[in-house]
């Protein structure tokens, strides 16, 4: 009688959680802003450079998409409901790729090998590539080629243990996908103060 009370009993209650998010744009916004801040950061820009740069940025909407942006981002929310996507899926029944193919999401478990000190290893220097990236013109892009090469390529655990097993997850759910190109490094995010490797405060898509 209890294991037929067990199986006659509900599925568990739906644990959905009213909160506020902020990073939402309203309808009315541009789909895009350009903040770019090359002109203060770049050493390779001369003094006659640097000034025209910033003249652009303040009379051309640059500062204004700036204040925007960062209005949104930081300091606009909206009331919000983040419904259970475990209840979901056992309401629905679907399988994991179906329910993906339906929603654009799935929850899917995946026990890996990977240690603590193994995501260290792979983890991404951020502000290293960033001053890579605003130096390219002083070096013709090298070391930013050379970050992405072994961004895609290193020689790390999540590249040995961890990339060939999310392949496979990911074809588990995307079977028409023709290739699938599993980075070899990624950015480990912890409280800290650097915005490149603390976690996103807003809603975003990577």
């Amino acid at each position: 009688m209890a294991t037929a009370a067990a199986e006659a009993a509900p599925p568990p209650s739906r644990r959905d959680a009213v909160t506020r998010l902020s990073g939402i744009f309203s309808r009315d916004s541009k789909s895009r802003y350009d903040v770019d801040f090359e002109w203060i950061v770049s050493g390779d820009l001369t003094l006659r450079q640097r000034l025209f740069e910033t003249l652009r940025f303040f009379l051309y909407g640059g500062f204004l998409d700036f204040l925007r942006a960062t209005c949104v981002l930081y300091g606009r929310s909206i009331p919000a409901t983040i419904y259970d996507a475990r209840a979901l899926e056992a309401e629905e029944g679907l399988s994991k790729a179906n329910f993906f193919e339906k929603h654009g999401f799935v929850i899917l478990d995946h026990p890996v090998d990977m240690e603590a000190s193994d995501w260290e290893e792979s983890d991404r220097d951020v502000n290293k590539l960033l001053k890579a990236y605003n130096n390219r013109t002083a070096d013709g892009g090298k070391a930013y080629r050379q970050i992405i090469h072994d961004f895609r390529h290193g020689d790390t655990p999540v590249r040995e243990k961890y990339a060939g097993s999310v392949e496979s997850l990911l074809r588990s759910v995307l079977p028409r996908a023709k290739k699938i190109m599993p980075p070899a490094r990624g950015i480990r995010r912890f409280p800290t103060i650097n915005p490149n490797k603390g976690p996103a405060q807003q809603v975003h898509n990577d």
